[in-house]
């Protein structure tokens, strides 16, 4: 049992490998599922599990190989309708609008609100240290203000707008920079008041997939580092987020050995879910109850008490024995999640077909690049750019994820956008300008 580890650890290079051969396209959805399955089941590559969890993530690494075939097929049939063109580095002169300058002023006009809130937090727990201390105990100290923290949430979707607006520009003056890296900016201060190291990531993980769509192709030169700093910093912002806390009006950390710099937990994320249900022989099944819970999240408990649990909290208090008391819950995962509701051999056959499903209707639209720039308006490009993007991001994070947190984020930011550029649009129609992106593009605007 002690080469199986190496063995895993093989064939998930082997498949990432040939997806690479089959479609050079890095940033596809097929590679951020299987990056997804090799970070947060990590620890399958370094030690020995439960037979049953092994012959799960075997299937999962089944389905990365399936999910990458799908995709190849797309890229094909997009290369034969293009006259053989490699659409993964060599993309085609497109026109595009650009995105006038009312989107920006209107991004920061919905900056106001999560900023407010984050400001109103601070204040009613009664500075800034006191802030800080409540968050560690977020779930429970924060009951009530829910409606602020969603709020203080928009900011991510908000400043992943405004990179997408940006890059429609043609033409990105200085100021235009120095203005984003402040949002920017503002996009880590808040994601650091709420002790979210996944809201730093994913506005970095934002930046890169968004270059890649609108401008040009990053290549693994830049990638495989900027992977390796961004699992780092995960590791870096575990510690601090699990160690800090307030005495004599200052912040301090409690573990300052070496050893305690870097935390690699996140990669045992996808799996203890799995071990925690597959060590009980019988479980009650919800039959779907933690689904529905996407759909009564958002009403307070005092209004309803016995309305649905979502699938984290059911698996902490159920299977994890209440562990953190309420302030805190794991997270289940589709698979898990699917067990917990309908049972072994129909949970597990309804979350790989789920999978299977969700990629196929997704990657209908791939290459992406093509479909996200074929918009005939600004806000439409930048619309579509924003739900690729997300969906990419979501269907990945399924894998060790709950359902309802995030549905949740996933119907928020998505229905912000909408509402954003249909805000954009009712102020006043994009005029005709449009630049060009691509070989053989020209160096300036010209009339549509």
């Amino acid at each position: 049992m002690e080469l199986l580890p190496t063995i895993l650890f093989s064939v998930w290079l082997v498949i990432g490998a040939l997806s690479v051969v089959a479609n050079r396209d890095l940033l596809s959805p097929a590679k951020f599922f299987h990056l997804y399955l090799g970070v947060y089941f990590g620890d399958m590559f370094f030690q020995d599990h439960h037979a049953d969890t092994v012959l799960l993530y075997v299937g999962l690494l089944t389905l990365s190989a399936v999910i990458a075939t799908f995709e190849w097929v797309q890229v094909c049939e997009a290369q034969r309708r293009r006259a053989g063109q490699d659409l993964a580095s060599d993309r085609p002169a497109v026109a595009m609008p650009e995105i006038q300058n009312r989107a920006f002023w209107l991004i920061w006009l919905a900056t106001l609100g999560p900023i407010a809130s984050l400001a109103y937090l601070i204040y009613d727990s009664g500075g800034v240290l006191a802030y800080i201390l409540r968050t560690t105990v977020l779930v429970e100290e924060f009951r009530g203000a829910g409606i602020f923290l969603a709020m203080v949430k928009l900011m991510v979707p908000i400043n992943g707008l405004y990179w997408v607006c940006l890059m429609l520009r043609h033409r990105i003056s200085r100021t235009a920079k120095l203005l984003f890296a402040t949002h920017f900016l503002l996009l880590l201060v808040v994601a650091a008041a709420t002790a979210s190291r996944g809201t730093i990531l994913t506005g970095f993980v934002v930046l890169i997939l968004g270059y890649h769509l609108l401008r040009r192709p990053i290549g693994g030169q830049i990638l495989v580092p900027a992977a390796a700093v961004l699992i780092m910093v995960a590791g870096i912002l575990g510690v601090v987020r699990s160690n800090y806390s307030v005495a004599d009006d200052s912040v301090v950390l409690r573990n300052t050995e070496a050893t305690d710099y870097v935390e690699l937990n996140f990669t045992n994320y996808g799996i203890l879910p799995v071990e925690l249900v597959l060590d009980r022989p019988n479980i009650e099944r919800t039959l779907g109850a933690t689904y529905l819970s996407a759909l009564t999240n958002f009403i307070p408990r005092a209004l309803w008490p016995e309305k649905w649990t979502t699938g984290g909290v059911y698996l902490t208090e159920r299977f994890a024995d209440n562990k953190w008391g309420g302030t805190s819950y794991l997270s289940t995962g589709m698979i898990t999640e699917a067990i917990i509701n309908f049972g072994y051999v129909a949970g597990i056959v309804l979350a790989f077909g789920f999978f299977v499903f969700a990629y196929l209707l997704f990657l209908s639209r791939y290459p992406f690049n093509a479909y996200c720039r074929s918009g005939r308006t600004a806000g439409s490009v930048a619309l579509r750019t924003f739900v690729v993007i997300n969906l990419t991001l979501l269907l990945a994070a399924l894998q060790f994820g709950e359902f309802t947190n995030l549905f949740s984020q996933v119907v928020t930011k998505i229905g912000f956008a909408v509402f954003f550029f249909m805000l954009y649009h009712i102020t006043r129609p994009d005029v005709g300008r449009v630049h060009v992106t691509g070989p053989g593009a020209p160096a300036r605007p010209h009339a549509g």
